[in-house]
């Protein structure tokens, strides 16, 4: 499978600033997503319906590693893991305790389990979310990469065992978090080929997608407005690889309105999401695209600039 959309990869670091500076006019509208996993994809889908979109990615593709996409490989990333490159990147949380996460387009929805489920309504409620847009998001995504699964007799046994322990009602396939015994969605198909977030990419408007592969975002440098406690302005974004590093800078002769009026950014990297993000950041990216300037940056949305102006660090 490949997208129909443009892909850079990040070893060509500065070509591929250069194909940015050629093609983005001062005016033109640009919005950044740090991260292309679970969560970025989706949004950066949704951010492309009306703004031009670069997805930034540290890892590579996964359309070309026949190990991420059937089911028959399932594990086998987990058996290579190194600290810069490998698809499956080994962490210890907070807590303490030892895990894995995605280092590729898709993120940890390209290596993990592939389960499905919604949040529950009590949760959404109890967040103050729109139940509607959570409703037509969950749907959005479930259209693309989530089946009805063929049980083993594995998870047939599970159930059964579920069911004797008095674990009740049995309600049968369901999308819905709900009390009792149930049989969740999954992310492979009756052919056993995996569905990742990245497959959401073709929802959006294809002409409107820049993903940059291979490329680390460092560092993310703000500056709070201090007359309007509610804006957080980009300084700077450093891009880099393992050869070079590459700075976009904010324009002191610009006013930090008039540029993040143009460019927005938001980072959805570092976490470890279930497929339900993917939809979650489908409804978050429809709030955000209609109001950018109230967004709270306390919370994950983040309301930040850059000007199209590059600086090459030896």
């Amino acid at each position: 499978m490949e997208l129909l959309l443009s892909v850079i990869h990040g070893h060509g670091l500065l070509a591929a600033f250069i194909f940015l500076l050629v093609n983005l006019s001062p005016s033109s509208s640009l919005s950044q997503v740090v991260g292309g996993g679970t969560a970025g994809c989706p949004l950066a889908a949704t951010l492309s319906e009306k703004f031009s979109v670069l997805l930034i990615e540290r890892g590579g593709s996964p359309y070309e590693n026949p190990t991420l996409l059937d089911k028959k490989y399932f594990g086998f990333p987990f058996l290579q893991t190194d600290e810069f490159s490998s698809v499956a990147q080994r962490f210890i949380s907070e807590d303490g305790v030892p895990n894995l996460r995605g280092r590729v387009l898709g993120g940890t929805s390209t290596i993990n389990a592939g389960f499905y489920s919604r949040a529950s309504a009590d949760f959404i409620k109890r967040v103050g979310w729109d139940e509607k847009l959570v409703k037509e998001a969950y749907e959005w995504v479930e259209s693309k990469i989530v089946f009805k699964p063929l049980l083993t007799k594995w998870s047939s046994a599970v159930m059964s065992a579920l069911l004797e322990a008095g674990i009740l009602p049995f309600n049968g396939f369901s999308w819905n978090h709900i009390a009792g015994t149930k049989i969740g969605g999954t992310v492979f198909d009756a052919d056993r080929k995996r569905h990742i977030s990245a497959d959401l990419l073709e929802r959006g408007n294809s002409s409107n997608i820049l993903v940059l592969l291979n490329a680390t975002v460092k560092n993310i440098v703000f500056q709070r407005d201090e007359q309007r406690q509610h804006k957080s302005n980009l300084t700077k974004l450093t891009l880099a690889n393992q050869r070079i590093r590459v700075n976009m800078a904010m324009s002191p002769r610009q006013s930090p309105d008039s540029i993040a009026k143009r460019h927005r950014a938001k980072s959805t990297s570092g976490e470890l999401q279930h497929p339900t993000f993917a939809g979650l950041e489908r409804g978050g990216a429809r709030y955000a695209r209609q109001s950018w300037n109230s967004l709270d940056p306390s919370g994950p949305n983040l309301n930040i600039a850059y000007q199209n102006r590059l600086k090459l660090l030896a």
